[in-house]
């Protein structure tokens, strides 16, 4: 149930002139959206109601956090909400949502303390978190994530695709690893059927999204580019 009028605080709307908050919420490409001390949203951006899964604010305000994520989740990322919301700290965090790399800074509103603005950037854009970092907020890793597809491999599978993301063969890989080829192929025979495609691009753009390896790797190449461009949109 959302909170009663009575039970919370009235977030105010920057005005429609302040020309910095139309360019954080319309021109960044940022998910951005803001959040009380119980974690009911009370803004969103188009950006973020489509990483939510919504399609209307209105909806996304009848969510608890509860509601739009796991209970470990939400309660990890309500507990962030609230010592920012209480000490006036930004903060910053690495995620992950269904597979997806994030980088989410975390800072008390300005001018309206009793709640919480949350900028959500995408982490496997080459130079977009380093050059975006806030100084005035220290990174930490959420512990409790969402790994959509990937949470089907084990820690070794991962390893293994992470190592694809950067572009090495099957024999650069067991030579990392001091695997056999043989042991190496079965593993990329695994993880291509636990994610459902044998395109090496697509396997290389999966780890990148998911944070396994840097964006600036190049990109292996080869055929069904066009599959991966349509993973990553999925994702």
């Amino acid at each position: 149930m959302p909170p009663t009028v009575a039970s919370t605080p009235t977030w105010t709307a920057p005005s429609t002139k302040d020309a910095m908050w139309s360019a954080l919420i319309n021109d960044s490409g940022a998910a951005v959206a803001v959040f009380d001390a119980e974690g009911w949203a009370h803004f969103a951006n188009a950006v973020y109601l489509r990483m939510a899964g919504v399609r209307t604010l209105d909806e996304l305000k009848r969510l608890s956090i509860e509601d739009r994520l796991q209970h470990d989740m939400a309660e990890e990322r309500l507990a962030i909400l609230r010592d920012v919301i209480r000490n006036g700290q930004a903060q910053m965090f690495k995620d992950l949502r269904r597979g997806r790399a994030l980088v989410i800074t975390s800072r008390q509103f300005p001018g309206q303390p009793s709640f919480c603005l949350a900028v959500f950037r995408p982490a496997d854009i080459p130079n977009w978190v380093s050059d975006a970092e806030p100084t005035d907020a220290d990174a930490a890793q959420m512990k409790h994530v969402d790994a959509g597809p990937l949470a089907v491999l084990s820690e070794r599978e991962k390893e293994i695709l992470s190592l694809i993301g950067q572009g090495l063969t099957s024999a650069q890989i067991a030579k990392k690893l001091c695997r056999t080829i043989k042991t190496i192929e079965w593993h990329r025979s695994a993880i291509a059927r636990k994610l459902h495609t044998k395109d090496r691009v697509a396997l290389a753009q999966l780890a990148i999204q998911a944070g396994l390896c840097s964006p600036t790797f190049k990109m292996p190449t080869g055929k069904g580019r066009r599959g991966a461009a349509a993973a990553g949109m999925a994702g």
